[in-house]
């Protein structure tokens, strides 16, 4: 156990434990997530969590693909921490930075691993996320917005070129529609060791393999709305400390002891130090309970990890010297609008190339990679039979 304490870090060594627990349940029924939830976060204490060589194994080989997304993340955020402070945004990340970083990793993970089938219900996640504080859950977003970007230049790729894909009118990876269509979470429900290929693929080939998914599928069953879900407990759901809409209207900076108890939250593993905890409160003081996390409002800071830095490197950025208001979400830029524009006026010549039976690479100045039926290019007439034949697969 110290070789792997060593290995995966004394911060998030519990986190990646939780994560192997997740995955070798057998079942996701509402009655073994609650029983993992009994296990690993109620009564803690009631359970032996000593690992065997082979959970050790299999734990050490997960911490490889957590710590090249921890460490890609911490690059990109710090460069995108708004200040001229060089310390801020060149400095390694520390210890309790990256143990920070990988904990959330690790909890996307579990996630994923309890909830990646669609029949466990909505009050099995509030009873989840009602043991994270707000600003856990917000560290979640943060890792979960960051692995769409990626997984980006993959997916948007496939999006671009696949004749099934442009048939199907997939949309870009980071396009806010994805948020509610749910067209890339299929792909981060299949975990980080696959979104890991995903995102070192450099070519269309390696990507389209590495994505492995001829028959892109909407999923509405995903992380935002497990989070929203979070804000709309009701009574009837049993479960001790279930939000009053009372509290709906008053900012965080009105909140007093019993509000913050029961709305903001208790962190599930304390941190070494309360820095995530202060720059959560100090750019939500004009927050209502809605735009706690996960908010499109605070797209930007996320970007940059607010809730993932020591206090050091934060006041060194300058976080703490100013209030903060969050801001509206900023619309596309041309160039995005464009790309978006572009995208979609090639939908309607794949699905007809796809109506006829044709599959694979296309872009409008290249059709020769087309792969026909019998390799012989129809009259082309758009078929609903192949259309709706395929759409019945999801």
């Amino acid at each position: 156990m110290d070789v792997l304490r060593n290995e995966v870090g004394e911060e998030a060594l519990y986190a990646g434990i939780m994560t192997l627990g997740a995955a070798k349940m057998k079942c996701n029924k509402t009655k073994h997530v609650r029983y993992f939830i009994t296990k690993y976060i109620t009564s803690p204490t009631n359970y032996n969590h000593n690992l065997s060589l082979s959970d050790a194994l299999l734990l050490s080989r997960l911490d490889k693909h957590v710590t090249f997304f921890a460490q890609a993340f911490a690059t990109l955020a710090a460069s995108l921490i708004p200040t001229t402070n060089d310390f801020a945004r060149a400095c390694s990340p520390s210890r309790t930075e990256l143990g920070r970083i990988k904990r959330s990793f690790y909890f996307f993970e579990m996630y994923y691993n309890l909830f990646r089938l669609t029949r466990v219900i909505a009050p099995d996640k509030r009873m989840l996320f009602r043991h994270f504080s707000s600003w856990e859950k917000e560290q979640l977003a943060t890792v979960r917005n960051y692995l769409l970007h990626a997984i980006a230049p993959s997916f948007d790729d496939v999006a671009t070129h696949d004749i099934i894909w442009g048939s199907r009118q997939v949309e870009f990876a980071e396009d806010p529609h994805n948020e509610v269509v749910g067209w890339t979470e299929h792909l981060l429900a299949r975990g980080l060791a696959y979104l890991h290929k995903v995102a070192l693929a450099t070519t269309y080939e390696q990507r389209y393999t590495a994505i492995a998914c001829k028959y892109p599928k909407k999923r509405m069953n995903n992380l935002p709305l497990a989070l929203l879900y979070n804000l709309d407990w009701q009574e009837e759901d049993d479960l001790p400390g279930t939000r009053d809409t009372k509290y709906d209207d008053l900012f965080l900076s009105q909140y007093g002891h019993e509000e913050e108890r029961l709305i903001v939250g208790t962190p599930f593993l304390e941190d070494e130090d309360s820095d995530p905890r202060d720059a959560w409160f100090w750019l939500h003081q004009q927050s209502t309970v809605k735009c706690f996390f996960n908010d499109p409002c605070f797209k930007t800071v996320r970007q940059w990890g607010y809730v993932m830095w020591d206090r050091y490197r934060l006041e060194q950025a300058g976080l703490f010297s100013q209030p903060y208001f969050p801001s509206r979400s900023l619309p596309p830029t041309d160039s995005e609008a464009e790309l978006k524009r572009m995208l979609r006026g090639t939908w309607e010549r794949r699905r007809e190339i796809r109506g006829n039976g044709g599959t694979g690479w296309w872009s409008q100045d290249d059709e020769s990679k087309v792969v026909w039926p019998k390799g012989i290019c129809p009259e082309l007439s758009t078929s609903q039979a192949v259309l709706d034949m395929e759409m019945s697969l999801d």
